[in-house]
């Protein structure tokens, strides 16, 4: 008998010069939610096998789960040098450097990305982002609409191009694109960031009752009900707000502001039940 961490322990004792047992113990370690233990293993595999691709990439992913993003990035460009034409390391790469705050690397990664796989969608997604954080907010648009001309049954590019206008505050841009977007496919982000483009452009009269029939037929969409029921509150519509938060918590999601917020109805209105939700936010 034994756990399977035991088991493959035993495993690797018996068998040293395999790397296979150490990678599924790191899998495991990672599985149970214990980065720490895994990043130790993957390191200690590191030393031992050095040059093994699939050593280095899981040390990378530990690295990353761990908040080491300068080491992930170190151990991601070492395997991007054994695989060059590898256009997912590539983009590992990136995506380790946009955490690490080198926005130039990151788009130089991505764009690299991109040239070994120009339908690499989410690449060229990410080097939008990259452009954008960047300050380089006409090359981060340029990207979107190819993306809208490469990709027209894909949300993605005019969902993009969206996001960009609302972080330069030109809300009506924003609408144009999202509403485009949202004509494409209906998610979730796209509607919160449509409603936030209506309220950045003063237009709280579109986004109310884009997100009351949105929260209508998905009930379970904790962000989008927590975002319509303070719109009921800031237009003083108590009972709906209310009606609404209550609907955040059925979800079983649950946070100061919303609880706090809920609180404060029920205090206004005389319900019992304010002191409770109260001491729990």
């Amino acid at each position: 008998a034994g756990t399977l961490l035991e088991w493959l322990e035993r495993a690797q004792d018996a068998n040293p010069a395999s790397v296979q047992p150490g990678l599924a113990i790191a899998l495991h370690h990672l599985k149970e939610g214990d980065v720490l233990q895994g990043l130790a293993v993957a390191v200690n595999l590191s030393v031992r096998f050095p040059d093994n691709p699939k050593v280095l990439e899981i040390l990378a992913r530990t690295q990353l789960l761990a908040g080491e993003e300068t080491n992930a990035v170190r151990t991601l460009e070492r395997l991007s040098n054994q695989n060059p034409e590898n256009h997912m390391i590539l983009y590992l790469v990136g995506s380790a450097k946009m955490k690490s705050g080198d926005l130039v690397g990151a788009r130089r990664a991505f764009r690299d990305a991109v040239d070994l796989k120009p339908e690499f969608i989410e690449a060229r997604y990410q080097l939008a982002i990259a452009e954008n954080e960047d300050g380089r907010t006409q090359e981060a648009l340029d990207l979107a609409k190819q993306l809208r001309r490469d990709f027209p049954e894909s949300p993605v590019g005019a969902a993009l191009e969206g996001r960009i206008h609302l972080d330069q505050k030109r809300p009506d841009d924003a609408a144009t694109a999202l509403e485009a977007a949202f004509a494409l496919r209906q998610t979730s982000d796209i509607v919160l960031s449509l409603a936030n483009a209506y309220l950045q452009g003063d237009r709280k009269s579109d986004a109310m009752p884009l997100l009351e029939k949105w929260t209508a037929d998905h009930s379970e969409d904790a962000r989008a009900l927590a975002f319509l029921a303070q719109l009921f509150q800031t237009e003083g519509r108590d009972a709906e707000a209310a009606r609404t938060y209550e609907a955040v918590l059925a979800t079983g999601q649950r946070n100061v502001v919303i609880l706090n917020n809920l609180a404060w109805i029920y205090q206004k209105v005389g319900d019992e039940r304010a002191v409770e939700i109260a001491r729990e936010a």
